[in-house]
């Protein structure tokens, strides 16, 4: 019987784990989402944001619909924001797609920089990162950045 122990709590750790492993890989992606705004915004901040529902309701349509994706627009001074705001260490706007794993990606910059003045670059490295994250095949460019803090 002593014997047999060790071969059942061996048993028991890979039955756990295999099944742990296949929860992690079962579960759906989602990503949420946030643009953060103060009360006044510019041009640029508006843009950012107008461009993000645009490429979202244009190429992503569907994860919309079925809560893969989920869009979240919040003023960054109002008090029912604070919780995210202190979450997320938001000073300022900014534009972040958190994964179902509480995993960020910071895509501020992107925004400032393209938006405006690029939308067409901002949407296709908008694009590329969202099928990234989402576990899509893409050849674009940019699918491969690192735009974590």
């Amino acid at each position: 019987m002593k014997k047999l122990l060790p071969v059942i709590g061996l048993l028991a750790l890979f039955l756990t784990t295999s099944v742990f492993a296949l929860e992690v890989v079962n579960t759906p992606k989602k990503l949420d989402i946030y643009y953060f705004h103060g009360h006044r915004r510019c041009v640029t901040c508006l843009t950012v944001e107008n461009e993000t529902r645009a490429l979202l309701s244009s190429d992503f349509k569907n994860e919309l619909d079925t809560g893969v994706l989920k869009l979240t627009v919040l003023n960054l001074e109002e008090p029912e924001s604070q919780t995210l705001v202190q979450k997320y260490g938001i000073w300022g706007p900014s534009l972040l797609l958190v994964n179902n794993q509480g995993q960020k990606v910071d895509l501020t910059e992107l925004g400032f920089r393209f938006a405006r003045n690029k939308p067409e670059r901002f949407r296709e490295e908008l694009r590329s990162i969202i099928q990234q994250q989402l576990g899509e095949n893409t050849n674009s460019p940019g699918a491969n950045l690192d735009r974590t803090r």
